[in-house]
């Protein structure tokens, strides 16, 4: 679980059998994001934020889920795209990912 800095959105990851991780990100508002000291909110696009790519999570307001290819499951960490390993991928319901 990783809550952003300026408490406005959490981030929630969890692993899968089949080496996958899930995340579910729950911003209330717009979260500015910071490289270094805000978690998977990487992004500094100003509000109102950006959807999620595989090198930030969404900063935008509203509920988004990712899933990646990983053997790291970490809800803080974004995941490095190297062999096995997939950065997540996001949108606005599991059911399309």
């Amino acid at each position: 679980m990783w809550v952003s800095t300026d408490g406005k959105g959490i981030i929630l990851a969890s692993p899968s059998k089949n080496n996958s991780c899930w995340y579910v990100v729950d911003n209330l508002a717009y979260v500015a994001g910071n490289a270094t000291t805000n978690g998977m909110y990487i992004d500094a696009t100003a509000s109102p934020g950006v959807a999620g790519s595989t090198a930030t999570a969404p900063t935008r307001a509203g509920t988004s889920y990712g899933r990646s290819t990983t053997t790291s499951c970490n809800a803080a960490t974004l995941v490095a795209t190297s062999g096995s390993n997939v950065a997540p991928v996001w949108n606005t319901s599991f059911a399309t990912l």
